[in-house]
């Protein structure tokens, strides 16, 4: 895709005159700081942050891990000794649901 060119705007061009003489002509060159003392250096040591991040993530996950691996667990659902609810596997379709026999076909 092609851009199309703008057109040359008056105002544009003396805006751009006007901010490019404000200028510097020389770029002035960044201040020097004193040298760093080893303890700064120390505390702002690339990846020690992402380090300490990480690392607590991993205890947290492995903790929450652990705590709900330990939790209390249900109770079971019968009692020892107790009758079953449906003995014999006696359970049956009540007769409200049953559905009507088809009506034969005709040939």
């Amino acid at each position: 895709m092609n851009p199309m060119p703008l057109p040359n705007e008056p105002v544009d061009e003396l805006l751009s005159d006007y901010f490019k003489s404000a200028m510097p002509k020389p770029w002035p060159s960044a201040p020097r700081l004193a040298e760093p003392s080893r303890a700064v250096a120390a505390r702002t040591e690339p990846g020690r942050r992402a380090r300490f991040t990480l690392a607590a993530s991993v205890a947290v996950m492995v903790g929450a891990c652990w705590y709900f691996a330990s939790a209390p667990q249900p109770a079971a659902r019968t009692r020892p000794g107790a009758e079953p609810m449906l003995p014999d596997g006696s359970a049956t379709m009540p007769k409200e649901f049953k559905r009507p026999a088809p009506p034969p076909m005709l040939d």
